[in-house]
């Protein structure tokens, strides 16, 4: 984990509604269905082929709108927070990359992403909130549709320094590896992200306040 702890403040972010226009900022230099490029190189015996390289093309999998796919996230720099009545607590930096869905050529290779920032309590909110919608909206998918479990919680036999436990290094960086994995297994599966839009697109919004 990264061992620079500092106070980042939280950034606006902004996800396009499907009838928007062309974003403003620039995409992807290479087109959707831009034709393979071939390129050759030389085996041991001298002799030259050709080997193709294809394009990736942008995913549909985990489209949150007609312009952007979910392609990964990111849960990095935790900041520490000081609370009421002498309390800290740490707030992650959550950073996820989109992948665009549109024709547009560009000049430049420019990477999208939204950011914003989250407490464990908020993830813990989320897989309940999903966990909710999957069982009201598709009752049938309960079984078929698991949300993995989150990294624990400061055990109960801890609780009396829970601030010591809760801040540890190691702890917390145990706690970032397991955030990451819960969101990437998420925001990827496409059945989820299509019942749940709403929820995920809620989640990264920019917080106003950390409560």
């Amino acid at each position: 984990m990264n061992d620079k702890i500092s106070v980042l403040p939280p950034e606006p972010i902004q996800l396009l509604d499907e009838d928007t226009t062309e974003p403003e900022f620039e995409v992807d230099s290479q087109q959707e269905n831009e034709e393979p490029v071939i390129t050759s190189d030389s085996n041991s015996y001298g002799s030259r082929r050709s080997t193709p390289i294809t394009r990736a093309r942008p995913r549909r999998s985990s489209s949150i709108n007609a312009n952007f796919s979910f392609q990964k996230a990111l849960v990095s720099d935790c900041t520490i927070i000081d609370g009421d009545h002498g309390t800290k607590f740490a707030v992650w930096r959550i950073t996820v990359l989109l992948e665009p869905n549109l024709k547009v050529v560009s000049a430049q290779r420019e990477s999208y992403k939204i950011q914003t920032y989250r407490r464990y309590s908020d993830f813990v909110k989320l897989r309940e909130h999903l966990l909710t919608r999957i069982k009201t909206a598709k009752p049938e998918k309960v079984h078929h549709l698991p949300i993995p479990s989150l990294p624990p919680s400061v055990q109960w036999y801890s609780t009396w320094k829970y601030q010591q436990v809760n801040l540890n290094r190691d702890w917390l960086a145990k706690r970032q590896r397991g955030l990451e994995y819960f969101l990437n297994y998420v925001i990827l599966n496409s059945e989820l992200v299509e019942i749940a839009k709403d929820i995920l697109v809620q989640f990264l919004e920019p917080s106003k306040r950390h409560a």
